[in-house]
């Protein structure tokens, strides 16, 4: 078959196949190099997972014009040209999960259609500025598991209706202030598992909490390098907020916080804070014992709302 690789285990299911009736294509398992040429216009679904494809290059897709669900995962890619989705004005899922891609420079996403782009499991260390500012429509945006150590104010670039966000089991140990401002739309956010050591009070400016309709927001802090963060921290964020700040189970990894800093969110339902997880101290005081008698930082909060 042209484009596999003869020492490549090949799955026994392998479908290289159209199904007209469920207009879906399947190279799943087939050892696969590259993107197989002849891939019927009219498939809705095209899975090409489990391969050993290393690159997509510009032309090779723009057919596939009513495909809404294109599912690269556990390939070997390393490169994506410039325009390689431009063709495909119906898409609404693109995974991409478990390949090799390092760095993405340039805008590759520019699909107005784009609901979902999964990006978890690569090597990426670098993303470009505006990367994701043609695909508007984008809602969930997965980068977990990659080498990314810092969060830019200008790689979030017109997306604002993105609704959540997985930045997880990165290194990132640096957030610009107002990396976040003009995500409205934003209501989960995953920052655990990273280097984070504190968190500046306008890093989440411009999530502007009184524009938006009811809803609550959740976001994972845990398991980062945090010993305290301020309640000025959360003042843009809307209300009821969800907080995860405990570290891992067996105290040694994550967070190690001052918990007198956090006397803030004893008093947290009287903020519309919800918080799940307990913190644990790093002087060994338990949760329940620590003592929070003093409201100023509280009183100095509501004032100003």
């Amino acid at each position: 078959m042209v484009g596999t690789d003869a020492g490549c285990f090949r799955d026994p299911s392998c479908e290289n196949t159209y199904k007209p009736l469920f207009r879906k294509y399947s190279g799943y398992s087939c050892c696969l190099t590259q993107i197989p040429s002849g891939i019927p216009g009219a498939a809705h679904t095209v899975d090409l997972s489990n391969n050993i494809i290393t690159s997509i290059p510009a032309g090779v897709l723009n057919h596939l014009s009513r495909c809404t669900s294109l599912n690269l995962n556990q390939n070997n890619i390393i490169t994506i040209d410039y325009g390689a989705f431009k063709g495909m004005t119906a898409l609404f899922i693109l995974q991409l999960s478990m390949n090799k891609l390092s760095s993405l420079d340039r805008v590759l996403f520019g699909v107005n259609t784009l609901d979902t782009l999964n990006l978890i499991g690569n090597q990426l260390s670098h993303l470009g500025k505006g990367l994701f500012s043609q695909s508007p429509s984008l809602s969930t945006l997965k980068l977990s598991k990659n080498r990314l150590s810092m969060i830019l104010r200008n790689i979030l670039e017109g997306i604002s209706s993105v609704r959540k966000m997985y930045w997880d089991n990165n290194v990132i140990s640096f957030i610009e202030i107002g990396a976040f401002k003009g995500l409205i739309s934003l209501v989960y956010l995953d920052l655990s598992c990273n280097n984070l050591s504190s968190i500046h009070p306008g890093t989440f400016a411009g999530l502007n909490r009184t524009t938006r309709s009811v809803q609550s927001f959740t976001l994972y802090l845990h398991n980062n390098r945090l010993t305290s963060i301020s309640l000025e921290v959360f003042k843009d964020f809307p209300r009821p907020l969800i907080l995860e700040l405990s570290s891992s189970a067996n105290g040694n990894h994550g967070n190690q916080w001052r918990c007198s800093t956090l006397c803030w969110l004893k008093r947290a339902a009287e903020l519309t804070i919800w918080y799940s997880g307990i913190p644990r101290c790093a002087n060994g005081t338990p949760w329940a014992q620590l003592d929070c008698t003093d409201k100023c930082e509280l009183l100095t909060f509501l004032s100003k709302g």
